[in-house]
């Protein structure tokens, strides 16, 4: 059969040329029946043979005058026309269009989402609301706004917002339908400011949604359609300029949209989804706890109700991500293991729908965040595993794409620093430069490669972290250079480009990008609305790269700054922000600096305490924040100049932070270091001398062989100084065979990190697989024997103890022998 249509369509095309017969003889006849016997009006039949038969037809009739082949040719373009008219000639498109309903066109493409149907339908409509009647009006726009969403073509966006003005305009006042087209305009409005950014458009949905509420509506489900709309887009406004009344009234609003629901209607699900994004907004801007918990309840009742499959993974989406959220304001891991299960079940509901990408990646995501808290490697295999699927699941032309690429690679990254599986990274990098590759604007691809950039920093031995970074900053440089003139995001690029120049500077010591991070941070500050929730995040930025210049050049000035940043982004934020304990520590933080600098620093001291004081309170006992907190407030309360009860009250706060098993084991040992000083310094040597054995203790956790290599260089920096100072402590107590164990145990730490910042083991397994085996068996070995702490002391030592000690250094002298022997084997190939 398509031999013969492909032959039909050859003969109309030889007969446009001029060979008449290609239509008009028998054997053209004998071709076209075949076709036309495939071919029953009113069935499904392909448009091709339609349009071949109608053309063959038509052409008849140009040639033989014959009535009868024009009528077949205008009943089988008739019936061709709905479906495809761009297969009609146009000349018979304004005879075909009256006959054709568009309205009903337009309901057969949405129902069965087809692309070339809605074209179809589009072209009838276009031609029809030339009669300038409402209802035709707003079914085309209608028709414009749903080919945006498949084609993303702003065209058709703002071709719809004109359509449905129009509709409004052609509506009489009392007209039941006009409230309607008010509310199709505003979120047509919405959509386009979504898609542009211009402030104008957010104001103007507003506005059409607040007339359709205050008109008079009958139908119940309709005024719950419009209460709804109305109650999202100024949830949308509130979020750009952080109006109260606009948060409350999108609240109230919403509620009332609730009310005219009836018991069982499944638009309640996505209503109560709508308050919980309302409260969680709030939540996002002023840090109000009962927010969070207000967005909670809602979703609970959501979800206990029912719903289309759609709103329902959305209600167990949002209910994961805010008990997440919860997580991180209360540090309580009971609120993650929620998180994940209220996630868990949204992926499982999203199975096969076009939300189960997102579902997956948050799921995989807060896996990574339990795993960081917990270190189970069952975490983190999962999360990959979600990761995995979330872009497995993505269309290639999806622009959420990269993003979840990117998270892919991280999700990698912590597996390599937790393996040491060059496989592992290597995933990892090609997953975040497929991110890079795929980013669909300058904006986007900033924050790729500032991922990537983060990601080659886990394995900063690996050439190119620079490199990366650099790349980062360049593509920050040309996204806030492309942005116009008070573009609502230029201060949130010019903060992340401050961030980009201080991390820069972090690995290169180099003035000039110090420099630059003041600048581009300078410039945050200065754009950010003043009302802006992230005013007090970019304030603390520019204070600590002020504060990281003081240290750097030594300026007062700087210092000075900081304080008065500090002291301004404390003031941006109400009584109760979660943000605020933070602030107030680095307020703390930098007045004891200027306190130490300053012979009259007396009331920089009194203010330090007392900000370090609250912000230590005003954490949950638990949380990594409080031990972060509490070690501010120990180096402060033992500086010097402190009282007897200062230094007391000082090595309280130290020794909480010591057994925060939640704090990184890098702010532990810096506790443990700082009290052990500070111990030393005040006479209590013996206590002194057990703050550096639990500082030893931890010592292989931030140097061991699973962290990355930049972090044990820095932290080895230290190791002669501590393993000195515990030794000259065991020594000064007359313990010269504990200051023997615990010059041991640093030389095991060393012995460990100079073999591993080689990669010796991974390099030359294939070399010489035996030998690589068993240096890696040797390097665990000294890493838990460095994890052992020194032998106890107190009363007599019985004999048994003794021998055991004996035997462990015989045992370790044993194995750092078998060390440099495997080493020099290795060294030869």
């Amino acid at each position: 059969m398509d031999a013969d249509v492909e032959e039909l369509r050859t003969r109309v095309r030889r007969f446009a040329d001029g060979d008449v017969a290609a239509v008009t003889s028998a054997e053209a006849a004998s071709v076209a029946a075949r076709v036309a016997a495939s071919v029953e009006l009113g069935q499904s039949v392909g448009v091709r043979r339609l349009q071949a038969l109608g053309m063959y037809h038509l052409a008849r009739f140009q040639a033989l005058d014959a009535e009868m082949d024009l009528k077949r040719a205008m009943a089988l373009f008739q019936a061709l026309y709905p479906v495809r008219p761009d297969l009609v000639p146009e000349g018979l498109h304004s005879l075909l269009a009256e006959s054709v309903d568009g309205s009903d066109l337009l309901r057969r493409a949405l129902d069965e989402e087809d692309a070339e149907l809605l074209d179809a339908a589009i072209e009838v409509l276009t031609g029809q609301a030339e009669d300038g009647q409402a209802a035709v009006l707003a079914n085309l726009g209608t028709g414009l706004v749903e080919r945006f969403h498949l084609a993303g073509d702003v065209d058709d966006l703002d071709a719809a917002v004109n359509t449905f003005r129009r509709a409004v305009d052609a509506a009489a006042a009392d007209d039941p339908q006009r409230p309607a087209f008010l509310s199709y305009l505003g979120s047509a409005l919405r959509e386009r400011f979504e898609s542009r950014g211009v402030p104008a458009d957010l104001d103007a949905a507003v506005v059409a949604h607040e007339q359709a509420a205050a008109a008079q509506v009958t139908s119940r489900a309709l005024r719950a359609v419009i209460l709804h709309n109305l109650g999202n887009v100024l949830v949308d406004r509130f979020r750009q300029r952080g109006s109260a009344d606009d948060v409350a009234t999108a609240i109230r609003v919403l509620r009332a949209a609730i009310a005219m629901t009836e018991d069982g209607d499944s638009r309640r699900v996505s209503i109560h989804n709508s308050i919980a994004v309302a409260s969680r907004a709030r939540f996002d801007r002023w840090g109000d706890a009962d927010d969070l918990d207000a967005a909670r309840d809602e979703l609970l009742a959501a979800t206990s109700l029912p719903g289309t499959t759609f709103s329902l993974v959305n209600a167990w989406n949002n209910l994961g991500t805010t008990m997440a959220a919860r997580f991180e304001t209360s540090g309580d891991l009971a609120d993650l293991d929620t998180a994940i299960t209220h996630l868990d079940r949204a992926a499982r509901l999203a199975d096969g729908t076009p939300s189960q990408a997102d579902v997956l990646m948050n799921l995989g995501n807060t896996l990574l965040t339990r795993y960081e808290q917990r270190g189970a490697d069952a975490d983190l295999e999962e999360a990959i595993r979600n990761l995995t699927r979330a872009v497995e699941r993505s269309d290639a032309d999806d622009p959420a794409l990269a993003v979840r690429l990117s998270n892919l690679g991280l999700g990698y990254g912590d597996r390599f620093e937790h393996t040491g599986d060059p496989a592992d990274l290597a995933e990892a990098v090609s997953a975040c430069e497929r991110a890079v590759e795929l980013s669909v604007d300058h904006a986007q691809r900033a924050d790729m490669l500032s991922n990537l950039g983060n990601l080659v920093g886990v394995a900063a031995g690996h050439s190119g972290a620079l490199l990366d970074l650099d790349a980062a900053v360049a593509a920050l440089v040309e996204t806030t250079g492309s942005l116009p003139e008070g573009h609502p995001d230029g201060p949130r690029y010019q903060n992340n480009l401050g961030l980009a120049w201080l991390a820069r500077f972090e690995r290169t010591s180099l003035a000039a990008d110090l420099d630059a991070a003041v600048e581009a941070l300078r410039v945050a500050v200065a754009r950010v609305r003043p009302d802006s929730p992230e005013r007090s995040g970019y304030l603390c930025n520019l204070g600590s790269a002020l504060r990281t210049r003081h240290f750097a050049v030594g300026d007062p000035a700087d210092l000075d700054a900081a304080i008065v940043l500090f002291e301004q982004a404390l003031d941006a934020l109400p009584e109760g922000h979660r943000d605020r304990n933070g602030m107030l520590g680095n307020l703390g933080s930098a007045l004891t600096e200027r306190a130490l600098r300053t012979p009259s620093g007396g009331d920089d001291r009194r203010r330090a305490l007392a900000c370090l004081r609250r912000a230590a309170m005003g954490n949950p006992e638990d949380s990594p924040s409080r031990a972060l907190q509490e070690f501010h407030l120990g180096t402060a309360l033992t500086a010097a100049g402190a009282t007897e009860l200062e230094i007391s009250d000082g090595l309280a706060a130290l020794a909480k932070t010591v057994a925060a098993d939640g704090a990184a084991p890098s702010l532990r040992l810096s506790a443990a270091r700082t009290a052990g000083r500070a111990a030393h310094a005040s006479g209590e040597h013996s206590l002194a001398l057990a703050a550096y054995r639990v500082a030893l203790l931890l010592l292989p956790r931030v140097s061991g062989r699973r962290l990355r290599r930049t972090d044990q260089e820095f932290h080895l920096g230290e190791v002669s100084g501590l393993v000195g100072d515990a030794a000259g402590c065991a020594i000064g107590l007359g313990r010269h065979d504990e200051a023997l164990e615990l010059l041991e145990q640093g030389r095991c730490v060393l012995w460990n990190q100079q073999v591993s910042s080689y990669g010796l083991a991974g390099r030359e397994h294939a070399a010489d697989p035996v030998a690589a085996q068993r240096l890696k068996e040797i390097l665990s070995l000294l890493d838990e024997d460095a994890l052992r702490p020194a032998f106890s002391r107190g009363g007599m030592r019985q004999v048994s103890a003794v021998l055991r000690e004996r035997h462990a250094l015989v045992r370790r002298g044993e194995l750092l022998d078998e060390l440099k022997e495997l080493l020099v084997r290795l060294s030869r190939y």
